[in-house]
């Protein structure tokens, strides 16, 4: 769906990713999965979410997305995002 080569991207790729993952589409819901035992022996989180959408000109889509977080001091950085097929 995404596209996009693995790899390491700065803070300004990803928000332009973002962007164009959204351009066009309207997302109807967008609900994250309980967090039941997301932790990783590293100390990182995995986060399922599911995003229901509506591209324009067509019917509702749906993909669950997997959000691995890891924590930095106090805050917590979306470190990967990958769509569980």
């Amino acid at each position: 769906m995404f596209e996009i080569p693995a790899g390491y991207y700065g803070a300004d790729q990803i928000l332009l990713m973002l962007r164009r993952w959204f351009a066009g589409r309207t997302t109807m819901r967008f609900r994250l999965d309980p967090l039941e035992s997301a932790a990783r022996a590293d100390g990182r989180h995995i986060v399922a979410a599911r995003w229901q959408y509506r591209e324009e000109g067509s019917s509702r889509s749906n993909v669950r997305l997997l959000f691995t977080l890891a924590p930095e001091g106090p805050v917590w950085y979306i470190r990967e995002i990958r769509e569980q097929k």
